[in-house]
């Protein structure tokens, strides 16, 4: 980008840079926060740990944890989405993976839960 800033401590990272297209930031660690104007519309799983997030002109992209158990956070993130007025596009399994598309308007929003050992990823992508 045209402006580019890097903050590097203990705590995490937080990368921002500004463009003709607009501002790109990108957190991890203890410095990852839910982006400004991430939609409400969109579940985010409660007491999950955020490890990383990132908002551009494009969207929003945040990768969380929990002890929760793959199938509680699969099955809480389809009642969610749904009740929220979300139309589920595909579901895809395999072995200790799953993804979820959804699409309300113009929007998208791509969902990918990943057993780790009993913690259970979630990857959770938005188009804006």
């Amino acid at each position: 980008g045209d402006d580019a800033g890097v903050d590097i401590s203990d705590e995490g990272m937080v990368i921002t840079s500004k463009d003709e297209d607009g501002t790109y930031s990108w957190q991890a660690g203890d410095k990852a926060k839910l982006p400004d104007g991430f939609p409400a519309d969109v579940h985010i799983y409660e007491g999950a740990a955020m490890a990383m997030s990132s908002d551009s002109p494009e969207g929003f992209t945040l990768a969380l944890t929990t002890d929760d158990p793959f199938s509680k956070v699969v099955a809480t993130y389809e009642e969610k989405m749904v009740s929220a007025g979300w139309t589920e596009q595909t579901s895809t399994t395999m072995s200790g993976t799953q993804m979820l598309i959804y699409t309300k308007g113009d929007r998208g929003a791509n969902i990918g839960f990943f057993d780790q050992e009993g913690i259970t990823q979630i990857s959770l992508t938005v188009s804006k």
